[in-house]
């Protein structure tokens, strides 16, 4: 497994865990509120996530960009569909 693959894999599980907290936030809104303290908590979290997913979408990119050379176009077609 090459580091796009890696970096790929790891994007999609932050992205679940990202998924999770949103609906965890939903449910903190409807039962307590939009001001509450978990609410608040969760969406530091939530950002974090989102800023680390953004981080290591930018290192995919700059990957493919100086492996592009050595893939063919649908090679690195193939490898944007799995992100």
């Amino acid at each position: 497994m090459d580091e796009f693959q890696e970096l790929a894999i790891k994007v999609k599980e932050e992205l679940k865990r990202v998924r999770t907290k949103l609906d965890r936030r939903q449910e903190i809104v409807k039962l307590y509120g939009f001001n509450n303290k978990d609410r608040i908590v969760l969406d530091v979290q939530i950002k974090e996530k989102i800023d680390m997913v953004g981080t290591d979408c930018d290192r995919m990119d700059h990957y493919m960009e100086s492996k592009a050379k050595k893939f063919s176009p649908d090679d690195l077609s193939e490898r944007a569909k799995t992100v």
